[in-house]
């Protein structure tokens, strides 16, 4: 069709084909029969006061909708549409990286069945981490009581990827010295428990006075990390170990993309700078997952690293 008309007519042909597609979509989540009232995105003064978590973010809030309404404002401009979108995107790419693992690379190094299994541990556990997140996200402005409920999962969520991260991290570093292997593994669950108990024990619920201990014990379950981390390091010998100059930087990747989106998260920038501009795009909570999804496939990747070493001949990390 476009052999007889000019390129520019070609170009508008094309973009009007592709609005009409995209608005037909859409429709499918068309907000056709919902109140008025359920179409306005408030403002931070106007919204519950159970939304108003962050001062910074000024306007673009959902508030008290229906769950059927929340689930099609995820596809609709609000302050959470790429909180939502930055973690689903980020479930279905991980998704595929599994799918890739079971499927071509796990065979390809040949790992041990424990080995194996903590790969496949990681993968599922950084999925349901991104999940959580998304459902979060989505349905946290249904009611005080649904985010209440949905932010204690999503708080799971973010342990639950910490602490496989560090303990895959302890099983490969240690996996000929097991008792260092369980006794490390041991603090890091220990400190998993108490962010359960801070997070789901009735007499903590709600409480604002709690949510400083509730990421200070976060924090712990990374900083502890270097504990292991230096032992690892003395152990084999400090840099004269090729396993360490592979690994090392690449642990201290981690470390700083960690570090960096707690940073992001605590002190909320870039909004705190500029407050009201940055509701719907390049907020704290956007860099936040973006840097939180980059560590999670930066450490799956450097499970492979190990794994290609380890089948070049090398039976321990660690020697005996």
């Amino acid at each position: 069709m476009c052999e007889h008309k000019g390129d520019h007519q070609c170009v508008a042909i094309s973009a009007e084909t592709v609005k009409s597609v995209w608005k037909r979509a859409l429709d499918l989540f068309s907000t056709r029969g919902d109140k008025a009232a359920d179409e306005q995105l408030r403002s931070y003064d106007e919204a519950p006061e159970f939304l108003r978590q962050n001062p910074f973010i000024l306007k673009g809030y959902r508030c008290n909708l229906a769950l059927r309404r929340c689930a099609r404002s995820a596809f609709e401009w609000n302050n959470e549409t790429l909180n939502i979108w930055t973690h689903l995107s980020g479930f279905f790419i991980m998704l595929a990286l599994f799918v890739h693992d079971l499927v071509y690379r796990l065979d390809e190094v040949s790992p041990s069945a424990v080995d194996r299994a903590f790969c496949v541990a990681i993968c599922l556990a950084y999925m349901t981490t991104l999940l959580l997140s998304v459902v979060y996200h989505t349905f946290n402005c249904h009611s005080e009581q649904c985010y209440q409920r949905l932010l204690k999962w999503d708080v799971l969520g973010v342990a639950l990827s910490l602490s496989m991260t560090f303990l895959s991290g302890v099983h490969f570093a240690f996996s000929c010295r097991p008792w260092l292997e369980l006794a490390y593994g041991s603090v890091e669950l220990l400190l998993v428990a108490i962010v359960l108990v801070l997070n789901f024990a009735p007499r903590f619920a709600g409480r604002e006075d709690v949510e400083p201990a509730r990421l200070l014990v976060l924090s712990s379950l990374v900083l502890f990390g270097l504990a292991p981390t230096a032992h690892w390091f003395a152990l084999n010998g400090g840099l004269e170990a090729p396993i360490v100059r592979l690994l090392l930087p690449r642990i201290a990747v981690l470390f700083g993309l960690i570090g960096m989106a707690f940073a992001v998260y605590r002190f909320r920038i870039p909004e705190c700078l500029w407050p009201g501009r940055v509701d719907y795009v390049f907020s704290s909570h956007q860099i936040w997952h973006v840097i939180v999804f980059l560590s999670l496939v930066w450490w799956h990747e450097t499970g492979f690293v190990y794994f290609h070493f380890m089948s070049g001949g090398q039976q321990c990390a660690v020697p005996a």
